[in-house]
């Protein structure tokens, strides 16, 4: 069975995809640029919405990025991701990372991979497929 998650390249070029959050009572649904360039799973990046995290589960830990060290929040976070509930770790960095018009939430390889992620620029389509 092929799934499917379908998104849209926006005015400034960029793959864009809805997570939708969950936990045992509720959903959130937020919009995430696909980073290639990032190999976890998820980052978040500024003030964590209180729908979402009131269903994280929060402990620090310290990542590697370009040009050194930063402290950030680790979450395990519950995703509805090809037809299915999936158990991610979120990292979530307290300031942007992007700047100012930068989007909250990145999804990087790990969540891509065993998937194939297809990027139409004409068309501005986004689809990861099973």
């Amino acid at each position: 069975m092929t799934s499917l998650i379908s998104g849209w390249v926006d005015a400034h070029h960029r793959a864009t995809v809805n997570v939708r959050f969950r936990d045992a009572h509720r959903s959130f649904v937020v919009p995430g640029w696909i980073d290639t360039g990032f190999n976890g799973e998820l980052l978040y990046q500024g003030s964590v919405p209180k729908e979402i995290s009131h269903i994280l589960s929060l402990t620090r830990t310290e990542v590697q990025v370009v040009g050194g060290t930063i402290r950030v929040l680790q979450a395990a976070a519950y995703v509805d991701w090809m037809n299915e509930t999936r158990k991610v770790r979120m990292l979530i960095s307290p300031s942007p990372l992007g700047g100012k018009h930068s989007i909250p939430l990145l999804i990087g390889t790990g969540m891509l991979s065993g998937f194939r992620l297809e990027i139409d620029y004409l068309d501005q389509l986004v689809r990861i497929v099973r």
